[in-house]
């Protein structure tokens, strides 16, 4: 008899409800991840294209309107950015912030300073300026200083702040600065320096030496308080003193003394660039830690006078001029404690006849450091391109980029296995 044979069972596992819903929660939870990383990858891209750095989305926006438009817009552009410039900062937000602490501080000599940007644009535009130093500050912001400088320091006329006779001496040397902007440069770049704020340094100069000890309506005859030294062996400081120093230095480049303005400042430069903010942060410790070692009197030192182009130089060297490595770093910690050496030298020069030092110890030690490393090419010290400057973060990526494209064409050695051992970068 011939048997059926039996039909085989299947024995896989029918898998339950539950297991089912849990298989479709992973997949999703897996889908939402990479959906979220993605996102947050997006985010962080337009975060640098339209809020941090130097904001390229914001012109791109602009380009994209009418003629018209356009070019006001790029006006009001220039403005926004030409207050970061005197921080080496290109950021329309920042400005924003900028301009801000300055009028929380005082509004008249903010809207004469911004007189001042206008008047410097359009003789830029005279004088046939490249569009792109006129649209990102660089060459206007000397005329918003000196035409500040003008304003904030006048006496009221017959009780009144608001004095238009202040708007002749204001749109003359905001002229005159721009002008000198554009000598300084033509001369300058020749052997790639920049000319900083000095031009706000010799306008300024030049306007309270004339005047001498002569006391005019609109001006006192004492127009600065200028640094006093103390002696080192009685002079004794104050946490809090020095804390503010740090804190207070960065008040003397927009001419804001009072906290919020400062915090304001402070937040635009973290913005714009959070290693350019800890750079200028270490050169306004540096500054005023050789103050305290100079002896500076106590009230002085608190105001962060001593402090702020050390503060400056830090900046600039550490990340903006060069790219930031260690080496580049410690470079400017060492030229910010120059730059106070500079300002106490320049105070007895210059304290004698009764006029400030500005912003001159910003462009002696840029200067003497800059060309005492071209004159020898280091490989410690990458210098940036001027038609490549942006900002700090920007010039790390870059030079990254630029190494791992050079190590990967590197020629190989005959082996093959071992690379060139002269190619030798820091990165």
């Amino acid at each position: 008899m011939k048997t059926t044979p039996m039909p085989r069972l299947n024995t896989t596992p029918i898998p339950s409800t539950s297991n089912v819903a849990l298989q479709r929660r992973t997949s999703a939870g897996r889908r939402s991840s990479i959906i979220s990383w993605a996102n947050m990858t997006a985010l962080r891209r337009s975060v640098r294209h339209y809020v941090t750095g130097d904001s390229p989305g914001i012109s791109e926006w602009v380009d994209r309107q009418s003629n018209d438009l356009s070019v006001v817009l790029r006006f009001f552009e220039s403005v926004l950015r030409t207050f970061g410039a005197l921080i080496f900062v290109n950021n329309v937000w920042s400005g924003v912030l900028f301009l801000l602490a300055c009028m929380i501080h005082n509004q008249f000599s903010t809207l004469l300073g911004l007189l001042g940007i206008g008047v410097a644009y359009a003789v830029g535009i005279l004088m046939n300026v490249p569009p792109d130093r006129l649209r990102n500050g660089v060459a206007t912001f000397n005329g918003f200083m000196v035409a500040s400088f003008v304003a904030a320091n006048a006496e009221p006329f017959h009780g009144v702040v608001w004095n238009p006779w202040l708007l002749f001496p204001a749109l003359f040397f905001s002229i005159i600065s721009t002008l000198i902007k554009i000598a300084l440069h033509s001369v300058l770049q020749h052997v790639k320096l920049p000319a900083l704020n000095l031009p706000f340094s010799i306008t300024t100069l030049c306007f309270l030496a004339s005047q001498g000890s002569t006391v005019t309506p609109l001006f006192p005859a004492d127009l600065f308080s200028h640094p006093q030294l103390a002696n080192s062996s009685t002079q004794t400081y104050a946490g809090s003193e020095i804390a503010r120093a740090v804190f207070f230095s960065i008040s003397n480049i927009y001419g804001c003394d009072n906290v919020t303005s400062v915090c304001l400042a402070w937040i635009a430069v973290f913005i714009a660039s959070p290693l350019l903010f800890t750079m200028c942060l270490l050169g306004s410790c540096t500054g005023t830690g050789i103050a305290v070692v100079l002896g500076v009197a106590a009230r002085e030192l608190a105001t962060g006078m001593w402090s702020f182009n050390s503060l400056l130089v830090c900046g600039s060297v550490g990340g903006f001029f060069y790219v930031w490595n260690p080496f580049s770093c410690a470079l400017a910690i060492f030229a910010a404690a120059f730059a106070c050496v500079i300002a106490g030298t320049l105070y007895h020069v210059l304290g004698p006849v009764s006029l400030p030092y500005q912003a001159l110890p910003l462009f002696l030690t840029d200067a003497i450091f800059l060309l005492a490393l071209a004159a020898y090419k280091s490989r410690w010290f990458v210098r940036v391109e001027f038609s490549e400057i942006r900002y700090p973060e920007h010039h790390r990526r870059a030079h990254l980029e630029r190494l791992k494209v050079k190590n990967a064409a590197a020629p190989a050695s005959s082996n093959g296995n071992v690379s060139n051992g002269n190619h030798i970068h820091v990165a």
